[in-house]
């Protein structure tokens, strides 16, 4: 019973630990090399998403001015009327990249704004005006604010 036991020990000591330590890093080597590899395979793809986001972010101002640029709407803004800033902000987004227009009052708060859904993965929840508006000159998750 005593020798059963001592080939026992030394077989568990002698094969099976380093058997199970050998097991153990390759599946770590190769675990790394997978994660490796695919992070490879993605940077192309974020190389080109992150230089269309930046073309974006620095043309948002110009895009912006050039939607903004109108003899109704500085009128309808000049006669307070916010049913047809609405409506004419609302319909300087049709065209654009733009989900957001807002225009403010003399206070800074909001006077009339024209918000499209975001063209963003199921579950993004849309920024409200006011947030918009107080993070103006900032780019925050889901929306770059214009001055």
């Amino acid at each position: 019973m005593y020798l059963r036991r001592q080939l026992t020990v030394f077989f568990i000591l002698i094969l099976a630990l380093p058997l199970g330590a050998a097991a153990f890093v390759i599946q770590r080597v190769v675990g790394d090399e997978l994660e490796r590899r695919a992070l490879l395979s993605l940077r192309p793809a974020l190389n080109v998403a992150s230089v269309v986001f930046e073309d974006r972010r620095q043309t948002i101002g110009q895009q912006v001015t050039g939607a903004l640029d109108d003899a109704a709407l500085a009128r309808a803004l000049q006669q307070r009327n916010d049913a047809a800033v609405r409506l004419l902000l609302a319909d300087r987004l049709e065209s654009r990249y733009i989900d957001f227009l807002i225009a403010l009052d003399d206070s800074g708060g909001v006077f009339a704004d024209a918000i499209e859904p975001p063209d963003f993965v199921t579950g993004y929840q849309r920024p409200p005006a006011p947030e918009i508006v107080a993070a103006a000159g900032t780019a925050r998750d889901g929306f770059v604010a214009t001055a």
